[in-house]
C-alpha cells in the first residue's frame, strides 16, 4: 500500500474556537461544534466584553424570577401594618351580616 502527503484545508470557528478538517472538499455551511451558520465571521460585539451578563444588568435570566426589591425596615413595617388592616377588614365583611 503506498503513501501520499496531501494537504487539507482545516476550519475553525469565530464564535466557538472549534477547529475541524472538513471530510468533504467544499466549504462548510455550519460549525460542527455550535451549528452556527455564521462560524467564518467574527462577533461584532464580544458578549464579555461590551455587554455584562444578565445578572450584573439587574435583569432576570430567561426563565428566572425576577429578585423583590430591597425594601427598608420602616417600608416592612408599613407593609406589615396595611396588609393586617386589609385581612382585619375582610374577616370583619365575612362576619358582618349582609
Amino acid at each position: 500500500m503506498g503513501k501520499r502527503r496531501i494537504m487539507v484545508w482545516e476550519y475553525q470557528c469565530e464564535r466557538c474556537g472549534h477547529a475541524w478538517v472538513p471530510r468533504l472538499t467544499f466549504e462548510p455551511k455550519i460549525c460542527p461544534s455550535c451549528k452556527t451558520p455564521y462560524w467564518d465571521r467574527a462577533r461584532h460585539f464580544p458578549v464579555s466584553e461590551t455587554r455584562p451578563a444578565a445578572k450584573e444588568r439587574g435583569r432576570p435570566r430567561q426563565g428566572e424570577a425576577a429578585a423583590p426589591p430591597a425594601r427598608g425596615e420602616d417600608e416592612a413595617a408599613e407593609l406589615d401594618a396595611a396588609f393586617d388592616a386589609i385581612q382585619r377588614e375582610t374577616e370583619r365583611r365575612k362576619t358582618a351580616p349582609d
